[in-house]
C-alpha cells in the first residue's frame, strides 16, 4: 500500500526529538521511517543530487538501513534543526518567564529572569545544542540596567536578551524578550 509519508515523517521527528532534542537533525540512520517497507520511487544518484541541491529532503531506501529521511535543510538551504531550535528556545523562554508579569521591575526581577533563562540554556548546552565552551562562548543572558532603562522601568517594561551559538553554521542567534510587569502604569 502506497501512502503519503507525512505521518511517518512526523513520528520520526517526534522520536528524534525525544531521544536527542530539537537541535538534532531528523536525518540519516537515526531517522528511519519505522513501518515503511520501501519507497514508491527509487531515486538515481543524479536525481537525488539535483533534489538535494534544490533543498529538497528526500526519503530513500538504503540496504541494511531501511527507509529513512535523508537531508536536514529547508528550501532556503538553512538547517531545519536550527529553525526548530530557535522556535523551541523562544517559545520556552517566553512561556517559562510568564511569572515576571506579576513582579516589580527591579534588580531582583532582573536577577531571577537571568537565572531562569541561564538555567534553561545550560540544560540545552549540556544536551549538545550549542557550539562553544559553556556560558559566554556558547550562550549568554543579559538582564540588567543596560537594557532596563529608567524610562522602560517607568513604563513597566522589563527586557532580557539572550543568545546562543548554533552548531551549524556557527552563527550566534540573539533574541530580546519584553514583558509588561506589575509595576506598569
Amino acid at each position: 500500500l502506497t501512502v503519503p509519508a507525512s505521518g511517518m515523517v512526523a513520528g520520526t521527528y517526534s522520536r528524534v526529538d525525544a531521544s536527542y532534542g530539537v537541535h538534532r537533525a531528523a536525518a540519516g540512520t537515526e531517522a528511519i521511517l519505522r513501518g515503511a517497507l520501501g519507497t514508491a520511487k527509487i531515486l538515481t544518484d543524479t536525481e537525488y543530487q539535483t533534489l538535494f541541491e534544490a533543498g529538497v529532503n528526500c526519503i530513500i531506501s538504503k540496504p541494511n538501513s531501511g527507509v529513512l529521511m535523508y537531508g536536514a535543510r529547508s528550501l532556503g538551504q538553512k538547517y531545519v534543526s536550527d529553525d526548530r531550535l530557535d522556535i523551541y528556545t523562544t517559545k520556552s523562554i517566553k512561556e517559562g518567564t510568564e511569572w515576571a508579569v506579576f513582579e516589580l521591575n527591579d534588580e531582583k526581577l532582573w536577577l531571577r529572569l537571568r537565572a531562569t533563562i541561564l538555567s534553561f540554556l545550560e540544560r540545552l548546552y549540556q544536551k549538545g545544542a550549542f557550539k562553544g565552551d559553556g556560558e559566554g562562548s556558547a550562550y549568554y543572558v543579559v538582564c540588567d540596567a543596560s537594557l532596563n532603562t529608567d524610562a522602560n522601568i517607568e513604563r513597566g517594561i522589563v527586557t532580557a536578551e539572550w543568545g546562543y551559538a548554533n552548531k551549524k553554521p556557527a552563527e550566534f542567534v540573539v533574541h530580546r524578550l519584553n514583558k509588561i510587569t506589575a509595576s506598569s502604569n
